[in-house]
């Protein structure tokens, strides 16, 4: 099932990489990324993975339990949060982690009680 998102490979980490959609970063499968076809009027390259490489992100069992929204708004946030727990839903993921970071706290309020009132969450907690 594909999330229907371009974006960057950050970093390969062997048989998964690290990509930015948007402003949206995740772990995902290699096997789960493909290269997108380039524009018709553009001359034809091998298609290759490289750190600026769009590509698109396909789902799976496998996709990250992670959601990194440091830096994000919490507007922004509380529809990139509502969306990665319904495909955790789908995936039939059980725990997921939501990465907010500290600063002022108000970003981790705003997702602490957006969840709270979400009705697939059943808790939450903070990391050890």
């Amino acid at each position: 099932e594909s999330l229907e998102q371009s974006g960057t490979v950050l970093q390969d980490l062997g048989g998964r990489l690290r990509v930015l959609a948007g402003r949206l970063e995740m772990t995902v499968r290699r096997d789960d990324v493909r290269l997108q076809t380039p524009a018709t009027n553009q001359p034809k390259q091998t298609p290759r993975i490289h750190k600026s490489a769009p590509v698109q992100v396909h789902t799976t069992r496998e996709t990250t339990q992670e959601l990194n929204v440091r830096g994000f708004r919490v507007e922004e946030t509380l529809d990139a949060v509502d969306k990665f727990i319904d495909q955790a839903a789908i995936d039939d993921r059980s725990e997921v982690r939501i990465l907010h970071g500290k600063g002022t706290g108000a970003l981790s309020s705003a997702i602490r009680e957006f969840l709270r009132h979400h009705v697939l969450v059943k808790s939450t907690r903070f990391a050890p």
